[in-house]
């Protein structure tokens, strides 16, 4: 089994492999990025096409609804994920990202779900003592967020 693992390293890191492998993933992020950029551009092309050229308005309304939609880009990144692993399907990609096969045990997925969720209360609670700290001195971090919020008139 051993020697079956480092003849598999070698050749992954003979000089045309590696070349073969490099082009490859290029191409396919290329695609994947293409994917991405003709679908996002569809839906802007879709959305405007209904639209008459005379209300200058109307099209400024709906670029910008489109510049704020994230469905088409929902839309790209899924199917150029399913173009990757079409793309990618050969590869045996799940023993080169999880090379060990054993499985994790609750105990240690409770460890790191702690770490995490401790490194992000630490983090919040610091959000919060640095706008506390600012506030004494007369300043906010969130400064933006409260004219947005106080400058709304309601009829």
């Amino acid at each position: 089994m051993l020697n079956n693992q480092v003849g598999t390293i070698e050749k992954q890191w003979n000089k045309k492999e590696v070349r073969k492998n490099t082009n490859k993933l290029a191409r396919g992020i290329l695609v994947y990025e293409f994917i991405m950029l003709f679908i996002v551009i569809a839906d802007m092309i879709r959305r405007c096409i209904p639209i008459s050229s005379d209300n200058e308005a109307l099209i400024d309304s709906v670029y910008v609804e489109a510049m704020n939609s994230g469905t088409p880009s929902l839309i790209a990144v899924f199917l150029g994920l399913l173009f990757l692993l079409f793309y990618f399907r050969k590869y045996n990609y799940q023993n080169l990202i999880f090379p060990s096969q054993e499985k994790m045990t609750g105990f240690s997925f409770l460890g790191l779900i702690t770490i995490f969720m401790s490194v992000q209360a630490i983090f919040s609670l610091s959000g919060a003592g640095i706008e506390t700290c600012l506030n004494h001195f007369g300043y906010s971090i969130l400064v933006q967020l409260q004219k947005k919020l106080f400058s709304e008139v309601s009829l």
